[in-house]
């Protein structure tokens, strides 16, 4: 069953319904986005069907609604909807080793916020979703049981475990509650470990973005990538505890010479962390501002500790050429999902039920082991 096409409401109407859909402050998100001053506002950036992420989220509460959703578990999604349109860095990826999927998600979304965010609205709200490259994106069979996380909000969560489960490798499946890949062997399941590699992380990419990836691990590249790519670039790094790390690099300061990047586990995490300090260790950083994740190493830590990078690989090509590049961004055309599974709507159904109304939905126990 293809999914539902947005409502052909006006531009007034969609707003006015979002707003009376959401709390006071997805209304300032909505207020703030709508007010961007740049050429094409992240509102009306569209998909790769023509809808504008304005549209999406008006699509979503209206399907919610269809499904029988609380106002208040309506809002609160559609004001972690716009949160995350508005300022994605404040997403993380907590107790879960999805730093690969989080900064791939973080990357995207910036990328290409309409086809994001009706990316997004179809895992919601159906559970899965087609993505660029052609692969239906699904959300693990045990999303609805409770895992780990403390501070991962509903619609990270998941994001994060439907690309985890993109990533799997055939005759596995990502398990959310136990933040690891499982395969069936007879009547025994296998415990896997989590995290992605490299080839499960590149592979997302490709299908988000439907462009050919390549990976990139000679140093002397990925610094003057870092200093003249111009866009943002993901990157693994040696960490204590995790080994490699994936997070994003956004900028690079030639006065300062320090590189800045979006660490995905967000604000004060780790055990490295002492409350009020700046400096970290293991690799050697400071934040920058936590409450997006927001951290800097100098260019000489960052030569150290890098192990590789992932870009697209006409990217890389035109780089070493000295042309300019648009970025990972999705070309127009049709990729939708085509069918409904119902297995997969309930599991999806699920986690939003166990969520309990607003206040389930925003405590810190909704996600605890």
């Amino acid at each position: 069953m293809q999914h539902p096409d947005v409502h052909p409401a006006s531009l007034e109407e969609k707003m006015e319904e979002i707003g009376a859909s959401t709390s006071a402050l997805g209304k300032q998100y909505l207020d703030s986005l709508r007010k961007e001053k740049v050429e094409t506002p992240v509102l009306f950036d569209r998909d790769v069907t023509g809808n504008s992420l304005l549209d999406n989220v008006h699509a979503l509460i209206e399907e919610l609604r269809a499904q029988g959703e609380r106002p208040e578990t309506i809002s609160a999604i559609v004001e972690e909807f716009l949160e995350r349109k508005f300022e994605p860095g404040s997403a993380t990826q907590d107790q879960h080793g999805t730093c690969a999927a989080e900064s791939a998600k973080f990357l995207f979304s910036y990328h290409n916020p309409g086809e994001w965010a009706r990316v997004l609205r179809e895992l919601i709200c159906f559970g899965e979703s087609t993505v660029a490259g052609g692969a239906v994106i699904r959300v693990p069979r045990d999303l609805g049981k409770r895992d780990r996380s403390a501070a991962r909000e509903y619609t990270d969560a998941v994001a994060q475990a439907a690309l985890m489960n993109l990533a799997a490798y055939e005759g596995e499946e990502y398990s959310n509650k136990r933040d690891g890949f499982t395969r069936n062997k007879g009547l025994q399941k296998q415990r896997f470990e989590g995290g992605l590699t490299t080839e499960q992380s590149q592979y997302v990419f490709e299908q988000l973005t439907g462009r050919a990836y390549t990976g990139i691990e000679d140093k002397n590249t990925l610094i003057a990538l870092v200093k003249r790519y111009g866009h943002y670039l993901p990157v693994a790094l040696e960490w204590e505890g995790e080994g490699a790390h994936q997070v994003v690099v956004t900028r690079y300061d030639e006065k300062t010479s320090r590189v800045y990047f979006r660490n995905p586990h967000g604000p004060d995490f780790g055990p490295d962390v002492v409350d009020g300090a700046t400096e970290r260790q293991n690799p050697p950083r400071r934040v920058e501002q936590g409450d997006i994740g927001e951290e800097s190493m100098t260019i000489e830590d960052f030569r150290e500790h890098v192990l590789s990078a992932e870009l697209p690989q006409e990217d890389l090509l035109a780089f070493k050429q000295g042309v300019n590049v648009d970025g990972p961004r999705v070309e127009f055309g049709e990729s939708r999902t085509e069918k409904n599974d119902p297995a997969v709507a309930g599991n999806i159904s699920a986690f939003r039920t166990r969520l309990g109304g607003i206040d389930g939905f925003r405590s810190d126990s909704a996600f605890a082991a």
